[in-house]
């Protein structure tokens, strides 16, 4: 995950942490490599950062408030100041992405807001839940932490913490 521009913080996000706004677009694919040629190709996006989430660099994965394991991989890429589009593919035969795919075929699957701190993030995910929203998922990678509610009629994720912690595995495009 890549962090937004620091002026991309709360004034992007339409003002405060009660009103957040959109840092990025996530879509569920089959194959990760060929989405990004495809989309390096047609839309001129890249280069893409591909991070791994596996053991030892996420834990404390729930769904729906239950311990969880499975994995996924991800790559990102910037596609206007501030506006990231992000691709993932399930890697495990298991799992709420795994099931997410496997249901809906590819295509987009959330919306996500980058939190400038945790307490950002942990104050909008009572406000976001004080209805009765779903959290569909949590956990950490490295030094960042998100979750994925259940916001009908999309999927809002928030993530917050040292997105410098986040190193990619490979670049592509």
């Amino acid at each position: 995950m890549t962090q937004p521009p620091v002026s991309a913080g709360l004034s992007a996000s339409n003002g405060e942490p009660t009103r957040p706004g959109i840092h990025q677009i996530a879509s569920l694919v089959a194959d990760l490599d060929t989405s990004v040629a495809h989309l390096n190709k047609t839309m001129g996006w890249g280069p893409w950062n591909v991070y791994e989430y596996v053991p030892d660099r996420l834990r404390e994965l729930t769904v729906r408030g239950a311990p969880a394991e499975f994995t996924w991989i991800g790559a990102e890429t910037e596609i206007a100041p501030g506006l990231y589009v992000e691709l993932l593919q399930p890697t495990s035969p298991n799992g709420i992405l795994h099931d997410w795919l496997a249901a809906h075929g590819e295509g987009v699957h959330h919306v996500g807001y980058w939190a400038p701190s945790i307490d950002v993030a942990q104050s909008l995910l009572r406000h976001l839940t004080q209805d009765g929203t779903e959290i569909l998922l949590s956990a950490w990678i490295d030094d960042v932490y998100f979750y994925y509610l259940d916001t009908h009629p999309m999927i809002y994720e928030v993530w917050a913490g040292d997105l410098d912690s986040l190193q990619p595995v490979r670049q592509l495009g």
